[in-house]
């Protein structure tokens, strides 16, 4: 597991994507605008998903399998960096938010629901992603993503205007104390970046190359 963990880690490093993250911290401090932590947020959430995409590039896939990793390491490695990736962009964000609640620029109770959005995205786009790129292949599963997000997004949009379960349910969330959303959204989290995870194994494990 070190060793892929390794190699994930050098990718990213000499990669370009890393040059992106001073670059909208410096921005979002010369600013002093919050959307640069929404930016912190979907780079880092796209970070592993690109770096199965130079996997695929430079046929990693068909090299990793003759070196003595089985393919519950290989999946697993994602989903730890992932959470790895997670844990960095909630560092940088938190960082940068504490910075401009000093500069009297934004304060923690605007800064911080932008935070909590962008890592729910670090963890929920890699998470849907996974299965379908163990299964697929990146270029294959990202066109499946994109028509799936567009029939579940007008699903939700039409059921939403008529069932008034959904609605109840939205007013209830709304209710809420932030703390029990707060668990809710955490608890949800896991089982569906857990059940993507045991999904992948098994897709990976079946899958010929």
């Amino acid at each position: 597991m070190k060793g892929l963990l390794t190699k994930e880690f050098y990718m990213l490093i000499t990669s370009s994507m890393v040059l992106f993250i001073p670059v909208f911290i410096l921005l979002g401090l010369l600013t002093k605008n919050s959307f640069f932590l929404t930016y912190i947020g979907v780079l880092f959430a796209m970070m592993p998903i690109s770096l199965m995409t130079f996997d695929e590039t430079s046929h990693w896939e068909s090299y990793v399998l003759g070196l003595p990793f089985d393919r519950r390491r290989i999946v697993s490695s994602k989903y730890l960096m992932t959470l790895i990736l997670t844990a960095g962009a909630a560092a940088i964000m938190l960082l940068m938010s504490y910075v401009f609640n000093k500069m009297d620029a934004i304060s923690y109770d605007e800064a911080l629901p932008v935070v909590g959005s962008s890592l729910l995205l670090c963890i929920i786009f890699p998470a849907l992603l996974y299965p379908l790129n163990f299964k697929l292949g990146t270029a294959k599963a990202r066109m499946v993503m994109l028509a799936a997000v567009g029939l579940l997004t007008a699903a939700f949009v039409v059921l939403s205007s008529s069932n008034q379960t959904i609605g109840s349910l939205v007013g209830k969330l709304n209710a809420a104390s932030p703390a029990v959303v707060c668990g809710i959204i955490a608890a949800v989290l896991a089982i569906i970046f857990a059940a993507s995870w045991v999904l992948s194994l098994k897709l990976y494990s079946s899958r010929e190359f």
